[in-house]
């Protein structure tokens, strides 16, 4: 770990029949969203309805979901985006996906 490492511990837990635990985050510094934490995932996707209220510009792609599994998928940047209440959690220029989640 470098040392401007910085390790947070996050209130977060899952609702009942959710599979994810939630955090509070605030994107492009306009507006404050719930979002899930999949620690597993190799990537980050907002929804639909995000990108709809930020009025994000999108292209596609191919998403590759479990095992061998590909999908269009629409994807755009997020200027940034930061875990309320934790300064330094702060990202910057981040793709993301745009998909309707299973749950």
């Amino acid at each position: 770990m470098s040392e401007h490492s910085l390790i947070y511990t996050i209130p977060a837990a899952p609702l009942p029949g959710e599979p994810f635990a939630r955090i509070k985050v605030r994107v492009n510094g306009e507006a404050n969203f719930d979002m899930f934490v999949d620690t597993g995932a190799s990537k980050t996707v907002i929804t639909p309805r995000v990108k709809e209220i930020l009025e994000l510009p999108t292209s596609y792609w191919q998403a590759r979901l479990a095992g061998t599994k590909r999908e269009d998928a629409e994807r755009t940047v997020l200027k940034s985006i930061q875990i309320l209440g934790f300064p330094g959690t702060l990202v910057q220029n981040l793709p993301v996906g745009v998909m309707h989640l299973p749950f």
